[in-house]
């Protein structure tokens, strides 16, 4: 709670500096792409990170976490794969090139997302609150200081921002995380055990989560499909 509580004041503090360093078009633009990530996010580890806090075993809860893990690798590798693809086949002159920017972003976004939210469903299962409060500090932090600082990048100084500090926090809880983990457990054999007994979170958690995080989203790209970038900046710096 302090740890929540206290990433919330600093955005507070922060938000009128940001409104002056960044334009509208440039929060549009970032939000937009940061709903995009937190979307593709949910999917790409097959929420299996749901199902981390059940195993009575704790060998079973280290293998849920490789497995999401190296989905999540797994996908991001091919996002990179067709974000490499893409690029190649673009015409050169139809991209701004902070687009550019944010297609090579975007999978390793996608990666720092998923590995925080892994590393702190393991956390929580764990009971260890104080580490996914100071995680959550850290990331607040980290994003408003790269945002800061990199506000002559325009929109992405947002998205480097939010991406250092969900890295961060992942890197964080995977640090705090490391002692408890044992690489016995991440052999194929219990992934896949693991994988085929919790089937049910990739069959239904899945398009659950997707819609759910469309729907939480859904305000920024009706803003910026109807009205356009700026309008959705503005509302994203309202609300």
């Amino acid at each position: 709670m302090a740890g929540t509580s206290g990433a919330q004041a600093l955005t507070l503090l922060a938000a009128p500096i940001l409104a002056r360093l960044y334009s509208p078009d440039a929060f549009g633009l970032a939000s937009t792409y940061i709903a995009i990530v937190t979307i593709v996010a949910v999917a790409v580890s097959g929420r299996y990170e749901l199902a981390i806090a059940l195993p009575r075993s704790e060998k079973r809860a280290r293998s849920l976490v490789g497995l999401c893990m190296l989905l999540s690798t797994i996908c991001s590798a091919v996002l990179l794969s067709a974000a490499g693809v893409y690029q190649f086949l673009s015409v050169e002159s139809s991209q701004a090139g902070y687009v550019k920017l944010l297609i090579w972003l975007f999978p390793a976004s996608v990666l720092a997302v998923a590995t925080y939210n892994t590393m702190n469903y393991y956390q929580a299962r764990g009971q260890n609150f104080s580490v996914m409060a100071k995680s959550t500090m850290l990331q607040t932090t980290l994003n408003l200081m790269v945002q800061l600082i990199s506000s002559v990048l325009g929109t992405i100084g947002i998205a480097l921002g939010q991406f250092i500090g969900q890295l961060s926090g992942g890197i964080f809880l995977s640090y705090k995380s490391s002692g408890l983990l044992n690489r016995n457990d991440f052999r194929l054999a219990r992934l896949l055990n693991v994988a085929k007994h919790y089937k049910k979170f990739p069959m239904y958690s899945v398009p659950e989560g997707i819609f759910y995080s469309l729907g939480t989203h859904m305000a920024i790209f009706a803003f910026t499909g109807l009205y356009g970038l700026s309008a959705a900046g503005q509302y994203v710096l309202a609300h």
